[in-house]
């Protein structure tokens, strides 16, 4: 994935990523409250600097933090020395930030970022007006490209040599403002059986960062950082034991299935 507003990265940069291969656009935000919200669109491409770094968008694909891109869709990206947008004034400098903008914004990625909004400018600010409103400044805006699109599959042996297989029809994983949630799409198949049904859309938790539901710390009980999300889950990070003796909770497991898992 590729932070599309990271300067570091570059325009000519995201155009090359986005030519070589079909890109999804997804939106993380933050509010100063810690609440979270994203928007995810179906496609994303940038025109090369001869085409003045054009914004193509595809479908609004969903999320709780609306489509604030609409008008932005199909806009040339304007700065501080080139105006490109409709306004009659130049946006990029009157708002303090470039971006693809048209008359001016409804998303304003690249303004100033002003902790609980404590400006008298209040438009020109990081914002997205269809989750909050242009004069509230967010903690925490990424965009982040995503090729499309990842399957998962998780091969498992036995240590008498039985194997197995569970099939995803999509996997992806959010940045670390995000908890590093999981996502899976389908379940597609495999004699495996579907173990990761009730770790879809849990957040990742680890020894020192405990994000499940069970009352317990599961990483730190199972030894094993995974998503967990109560007591009864499968652990394929936990600890692989030459014995079949050895009974502890981190025995690597896939529910009832197994006896020890090597997932690749």
């Amino acid at each position: 994935m590729t932070d599309v507003c990271d300067p570091s990265a570059g325009l000519d940069n995201v155009v090359l990523l986005t030519m070589r291969k079909k890109n999804e656009l997804r939106v993380y935000m933050e509010d100063w409250d810690g609440q979270k919200a994203y928007a995810h669109y179906a496609s994303f491409s940038v025109d090369p600097e001869q085409f003045d770094y054009t914004l193509h968008l595809g479908t609004f694909a969903g999320g709780n933090a609306g489509d604030a891109l609409k008008q932005h869709n199909g806009m040339k990206f304007s700065t501080y020395d080139k105006d490109q947008d409709t306004y009659e004034k130049n946006c990029a400098s009157h708002f303090m930030g470039g971006f693809w903008y048209l008359n001016c914004h409804d998303a304003n990625p690249n303004g100033l970022y002003i902790p609980d909004s404590g400006s008298p400018y209040s438009s020109v600010y990081v914002s997205w007006s269809t989750w909050k409103k242009i004069s509230y400044c967010l903690d925490n805006v990424v965009l982040l490209t995503m090729r499309k699109k990842n399957e998962l599959r998780v091969d498992m042996e036995d240590w008498d040599g039985q194997k197995a297989y569970a099939h995803y029809a999509s996997f992806s994983v959010d940045p670390e403002q995000f908890d590093y949630t999981l996502h899976l799409g389908t379940f597609a198949g495999g004699n495996a059986g579907d173990a990761l049904k009730q770790h879809n859309g849990m957040k990742f938790s680890t020894y020192d960062k405990d994000q499940d539901i069970w009352e317990k710390n599961c990483a730190s009980h199972f030894m094993g950082g995974f998503w967990f999300i109560n007591a009864t889950t499968p652990t394929p990070t936990g600890c692989t034991y030459q014995t079949r003796a050895l009974h502890i909770p981190a025995y690597m497991s896939a529910g009832a299935r197994g006896k020890g898992l090597h997932t690749h």
